[in-house]
């Protein structure tokens, strides 16, 4: 069976002492192995007495890293059957949206070498989570992206947010929102959650105050 995570270096919380980048590369499309990534970044927080900001990275974890894994497997999907993600979008959505309601075991392709990268690290004042996808966001998606941001920093508690209907039909996107409405208590939301998309790659940021 295919491990579903591999952890740079092999002692992760000690290097995370030193000030070493943790780096986990996540192989396959499931979230069966998300748990332990979960610990790991608990596990962080606890060695630098963070414990306070434990519920907005475990959201924030959830969130990034399933984002991350469902948009590597739709551009996937989207590559195998020869769809154009420009073009073909809505169809290729409509045919995705089947495809993962029929598919529970989906084969990792052997040349991608990762549907979410995960980086954890800190500096003398700041620890910081990064969630890498291998791909570059469509201008699309990052417009619903910059929305939820900016429902996130501006909405003042998370039961306004499950009030505000306008993304509830398709529920996605929440969860970003969520996070910044948590964090902003403890740190500038501007500074809290940024995302960047170069290289071919979209990565999101997190930031806590040390």
């Amino acid at each position: 069976m295919r491990k579903a995570f591999i952890v740079q270096p092999e002692t992760p919380l000690q290097s995370f002492m030193k000030g070493e980048t943790i780096q986990i590369y996540y192989k396959v499309f499931h979230f069966e192995g998300l748990d332990e990534i979960y610990k790991l970044g608990s596990n962080c927080l606890d060695l630098i007495g963070l414990t306070k900001y434990y519920q907005t990275l475990q959201i924030a974890m959830k969130e990034l890293v399933q984002n991350a894994v469902k948009a590597t497997l739709k551009r996937h999907y989207f590559q195998i059957q020869k769809l154009n993600i420009d073009t073909d979008y809505q169809k290729g959505m409509d045919e995705f949206r089947d495809f993962l309601e029929k598919s529970k075991d989906i084969p990792f392709p052997l040349n991608l070498e990762y549907s979410a990268k995960i980086e954890i690290v800190k500096t003398n004042e700041i620890f910081t989570l990064r969630v890498i996808t291998p791909y570059a966001m469509l201008p699309r998606e990052e417009q619903i992206v910059n929305q939820m941001i900016e429902r996130g920093k501006t909405l003042g508690s998370v039961s306004e947010l499950f009030d505000d209907d306008t993304r509830l039909r398709e529920g996605g996107g929440l969860g970003l929102s969520m996070i910044l409405i948590l964090g902003k208590t403890f740190y500038p939301p501007e500074k809290l959650l940024t995302y960047k998309i170069e290289a071919g790659k979209t990565e999101f940021c997190l930031n806590f105050p040390i």
